[in-house]
């Protein structure tokens, strides 16, 4: 089976089972780079089941090596590559997988200081556009990753029953959030005067041209906050 038909289908099942947009991308970006690497030196098209352990370790080494990529990015990749071969094992497209021998790097992460109360709320005062402000308080009261603050609809938040209702959270499990005394206020003036006209099936966050708001954007925001502030640690939204 070549690469490209062998990547469409394992996108299928991770779609299937529910995967983040994210990590789909991520996956198929990974897969995608293999293949031009691999048909690159090799001067043929990837033939999935004729890939061979040894394949995999040349490309890490490659993008160790010659790509400069940190150990976090290198281990991506291959926990990539295993949950790929693992995928093409249980199809028949591969006797083994093939990835599996394969080791991580070892390495240690930064400790992340998180800021303290008064640092965020001084924080969240700086930041100058109102649609991001009030997407940070909302982080900031409810305890919302950012996908699913972004995600929440006009009728997620209950102003009567003074509770957000967060749909396929973590776990892919809907919960019920309070909404907090103090965020009650900010979001319901917020309703009135930017979403007041939104159907229950819009998104409660969302920009006049699109309709809705990427993290993306709200991170951008977010750094450019913190450049402003001269903050040695960015805030960024959590995940």
């Amino acid at each position: 089976m070549t690469g490209n038909e062998a990547i469409e289908q394992f996108m299928a099942y991770l779609l299937q089972h529910e995967r983040s947009q994210k990590t789909l991308i991520g996956y198929q970006s990974d897969l995608l780079g293999y293949q031009r690497y691999y048909e690159a030196h090799a001067n043929v098209g990837w033939i999935v089941e004729q890939t061979q352990t040894e394949d995999l370790e040349a490309y890490l080494q490659y993008i160790k090596l010659e790509r400069h990529l940190k150990a976090g990015t290198y281990n991506r990749i291959l926990y990539g590559f295993r949950s790929f071969f693992r995928f093409c094992t249980r199809k028949g497209i591969c006797p083994h997988n093939i990835a599996e021998p394969l080791e991580s790097i070892r390495y240690s992460r930064p400790e992340r200081r998180i800021p303290d109360t008064q640092e965020l709320e001084s924080f969240i005062r700086h930041i100058e556009r109102p649609l991001m402000q009030m997407v940070a308080w909302t982080l900031y009261y409810s305890g919302l990753r950012i996908a699913e603050c972004l995600h929440l609809t006009m009728g997620d938040v209950d102003f009567a029953h003074r509770q957000i209702l967060v749909r396929q959270g973590k776990g892919n499990k809907d919960r019920i959030v309070p909404l907090a005394e103090k965020l009650y206020p900010l979001l319901w003036s917020y309703r009135q005067e930017f979403r007041s006209g939104a159907s229950e099936t819009e998104r409660f966050f969302a920009t006049e041209a699109s309709g809705q708001l990427s993290s993306t954007l709200v991170n951008k925001v977010f750094h450019e906050t913190s450049e402003r502030m001269k903050r040695t640690n960015p805030v960024t939204a959590h995940q």
